[in-house]
């Protein structure tokens, strides 16, 4: 489980919760550190599927600007993919 903090007021419909499945992989163009991207980029290798549920807690602000607070619960994979699904969804970490 990760609980954390966004920008923005996350749309989380009206039951408050969301279902993130992607597949996430190595990306071969950066050789010098491990980098993980999604399927939609050319330089994905080796994807595993990844399912993520994220319930809102609520909403807020933070520094005087729109936050949502998250818990995000792996169903596979690890933090580390939590992170990448919530960036690709535009819900930049605070």
């Amino acid at each position: 489980m990760l609980l954390m903090q966004a920008r923005g007021h996350l749309d989380a419909g009206s039951d408050g919760q969301l279902r993130v499945e992607l597949a996430i992989g190595d990306d071969s163009s950066v050789t010098d550190i491990h980098k993980m991207c999604t399927t939609d980029s050319s330089s994905c290798s080796l994807p595993r599927e990844a399912c993520t549920d994220i319930f809102l807690l609520e909403h807020g602000y933070y520094d005087d600007e729109p936050a949502s607070k998250l818990l995000l619960i792996p169903r596979t994979g690890t933090v580390l993919l939590l992170l990448i699904s919530s960036d690709l969804r535009s819900d930049y970490l605070l």
